[in-house]
């Protein structure tokens, strides 16, 4: 009794008074105790729901799960029976991953034995169906295996995790930076996906034109370094009807061919796919439409350049033709 008056005597005179006893405890441990995370409150929501015995038709309908289809299990393992080399068991186990990931899908046995041969360029006398038939089927399990790989892509989160704006997320982490005692509870929020571009908003083509606009510029260097007149920006600039015209009349593109190398017609309109290089700044094959001309053999001489004037471009200052190899 003695050491408890003692002890209350000490804390009425470090606090000056019996009511502010609980003002000396540190404010922070307070904040933290009344504050709730957004996981404490989804957890808090999930297991009021849990014990709500209320039931209607609507919940259960909402609640309906789609599950994967049924699938028959075969032990891998009979094939591999007998002697064989590392790289045929290798091969053999490949096979049979590939057969239970197709099995996963729904596909039956048929069907496997259908997209095996058309994966594997296989002509099978035994399949007497219409091409059309095989072809409606392989068409969806085309599909299939497309929305399979589309699911698989969507990030992986928990079934009743509650979404989260940007600044609700702000504000979440800024409240319990470092301070969150239950880490675990994270995974039942998380921030809502940036919104998708519009495919009709203009704003989608400005990257594309500021690589042809950084393109053009590259260009223009390039061929003021070797010494040649820049060309139109037709190089770049597709033109639409000359292609048309090739794509409507396939022969009209081999006839102007023909006449192009014996020197009687005008320019061609090619189409062609080139590979740019990262440094290029081309984020992948872009077609160009260009007109090319055919020269003749005898302008060709008349406008070639001397050992001297080659030597009078900076870049072949040392020129040297060289002799012929008689190899």
């Amino acid at each position: 009794m003695r050491s408890l008056t003692y002890l209350s005597k000490l804390v009425i005179k470090a606090c000056g008074n019996m009511k502010r006893v609980n003002s000396c405890v540190k404010s922070d441990e307070h904040v933290l105790e009344e504050l709730e995370t957004e996981g404490e409150r989804q957890l808090k929501s999930l297991l009021q729901h849990q014990l709500d015995t209320s039931v209607s038709i609507e919940e259960c309908v909402s609640k309906k799960e789609s599950f994967a289809p049924g699938t028959m299990y075969k032990p891998f393992g009979k094939e591999a029976a007998g002697t064989m080399t590392l790289s045929q068991f290798q091969t053999l186990h490949e096979k049979d991953q590939e057969t239970a990931s197709l099995r996963e899908l729904g596909l039956n046995e048929t069907e496997i034995l259908i997209w095996k041969s058309h994966v594997s360029g296989e002509k099978r006398t035994r399949l007497r169906a219409t091409p059309e038939a095989i072809q409606n089927r392989l068409q969806d399990i085309e599909e299939r295996i497309s929305e399979r790989q589309r699911i698989l892509r969507l990030p992986q989160r928990f079934s009743k995790s509650k979404q989260l704006t940007r600044r609700e997320m702000e504000i979440e982490k800024s409240l319990f930076q470092g301070a969150d005692r239950h880490s675990f509870l994270k995974a039942l929020y998380y921030q809502d996906e940036p919104p998708k571009k519009n495919k009709g908003d203009p704003m989608n083509n400005l990257e594309s034109f500021y690589q042809e606009m950084i393109m053009k510029k590259r260009l223009e260097e390039f061929q003021l370094m070797r010494g040649e007149p820049f060309a139109s920006h037709s190089l770049v600039s597709a033109t639409s009807v000359g292609d048309s015209d090739t794509a409507e009349n396939p022969s009209l593109l081999q006839d102007k061919g023909k006449q192009a190398a014996q020197g009687k017609g005008p320019s061609l309109h090619v189409t062609k796919v080139i590979d740019f290089s990262p440094e290029q700044c081309w984020t992948g094959p872009k077609k160009l439409t260009q007109p090319i001309e055919f020269v003749p053999e005898d302008e060709i001489q008349r406008n070639r350049l001397s050992e001297e004037e080659i030597r009078k471009i900076p870049m072949f200052s040392s020129y040297n033709p060289g002799e012929p190899n008689k190899v």
